[in-house]
C-alpha cells in the first residue's frame, strides 16, 4: 500500500488537469457564445451546428455527407491491407 505521501502527490497531479480541463471548456463556450452573438446580428436564424439529409451546417461550413464517407473511404485506403506482426 502506498504512503500517505504518494497519495498526496497523485492527487496534486490530478487537479492541474483538471483545471487545464476546466480552462478548454469554458474557453470553448466562450467562444460558442460569442460566435452566436455576433452571428446573430448579421443573420435572422443564426446557428452554430444543424442537420439535413444531406449535410451538415458548423459554422457556416457546408459538410456534406458524401465528402465525409469519401475521406474515410482514402483513410482505409492509405492503410496496407495485410499486416506482418513479428
Amino acid at each position: 500500500m502506498p504512503h500517505k505521501s504518494q497519495f498526496e502527490r497523485i492527487s496534486k497531479m490530478k487537479k492541474p488537469r483538471r483545471i487545464i480541463f476546466l480552462a478548454t471548456l469554458v474557453f470553448i463556450i466562450g467562444i460558442n457564445i460569442a460566435y452566436y452573438n455576433t452571428a446573430s446580428l448579421i443573420y435572422e436564424k443564426a446557428n452554430i451546428i444543424s442537420f439535413s439529409s444531406e449535410s451538415i451546417y458548423l459554422y457556416e461550413t457546408d459538410i456534406r455527407y458524401e465528402d465525409i464517407r469519401n475521406g474515410i473511404e482514402k483513410i482505409k485506403n492509405s492503410f496496407p491491407k495485410e499486416h506482418i506482426t513479428i
